[in-house]
């Protein structure tokens, strides 16, 4: 049995109206991993992320806690998503102490987006062809700090400088965001779920890819800006700081603690001139990932 996200009982389309219907499939996914162990199988775990990013009620956190209080004790596998991870993962589930950990790291999305038209995008959103543009995309959830990074992007004042934040709102966060933005002309707010070639507009259209995730093991959306070519700047994590030695300084941008005016413009600074064909990503390639997942499923008595 392999699973990337427990927390999906209460997160999928019937699950997130219904807490009954999440208690059911948490339910059934203990059973089915208690299954899997008393016929001496094995039960994987990708760990993308230690607890939810998102806890909307208290009814949803009953269903959490008791799914992880069963859930990790029947882990025997960990899928790390970095090299390093290990010790920070336990430190938060202990159940885990006896599990193996394989890092199999996470792959690039070369193959997965279009590279899409940045030009086209910034003309769409009036940006001046020479303005330098930090752009951040996906489902935008309060977890991913944007309206303090909109908040440090002002105080910067940044005069030939543009923040675009693009993708889908979480419900009741957008008007956070829109307060932060005040009356900025200078940020943007594309308020759509994105489609592939729609990413590769977004991330084409910017100089460089900013993220103020807090307390992350992984970043898809990092490693889909690397894909496409933009550079990224990002707080340090484990997974982050392992893509950083893979593709250099001029890739990826490293900060730490809170995101700060001063660190936006540091970065604006750097990546004014923008970079031209995507890093190599070779170790991240589907095919390499690919093998490190069957050997991690393979092995025995490691």
């Amino acid at each position: 049995l392999h699973v990337h996200w427990p927390e999906r009982v209460f997160q999928n389309r019937l699950g997130s109206r219904s807490n009954s219907v999440a208690r059911i499939y948490a339910e059934n996914l203990l059973r089915t991993a208690e299954r899997t162990r008393a016929r001496g199988g094995r039960v994987f775990w990708t760990a993308h992320n230690v607890s939810p990013h998102d806890m909307p009620d208290c009814d949803r956190q009953k269903v959490w806690s008791v799914l992880r209080d069963r859930f990790f004790e029947l882990v025997t596998d960990v899928a790390l998503l970095s090299s390093g991870g290990r010790d920070g993962i336990i430190a938060e589930i202990p159940e885990l102490v006896d599990a193996r950990f394989h890092p199999v790291l996470h792959q690039h999305f070369k193959n997965f987006f279009v590279p899409g038209d940045g030009a086209l995008f910034r003309e769409e959103l009036g940006i001046p062809e020479h303005a330098t543009v930090l752009s951040t995309f996906g489902y935008i959830k309060r977890y991913k700090g944007v309206s303090g990074m909109i908040k440090a992007f002002r105080e910067a004042d940044l005069s030939m400088a543009h923040l675009v934040v693009a993708g889908r709102f979480e419900r009741g966060y957008k008007s956070e965001v829109v307060t932060a933005r005040g009356e900025s002309p200078r940020i943007h707010l594309v308020d759509k779920a994105l489609q592939h070639e729609e990413v590769g507009n977004v991330v084409r259209g910017a100089n460089a890819c900013l993220f103020n995730l807090a307390g992350q093991l992984n970043s898809g959306s990092l490693i889909s800006a690397l894909s496409l070519g933009a550079p990224v700047v990002a707080p340090q994590f484990p997974a982050g700081s392992e893509i950083a030695a893979l593709v250099g300084p001029n890739w990826m941008y490293e900060f730490k603690g809170q995101l700060t005016p001063a660190i936006i413009g540091d970065a604006a600074s750097r990546f004014k001139t923008r970079q031209g064909e995507p890093p190599e990503l070779a170790e991240l390639s589907p095919s390499e990932v690919a093998k490190r997942h069957i050997a991690a499923s393979t092995a025995r008595d490691l």
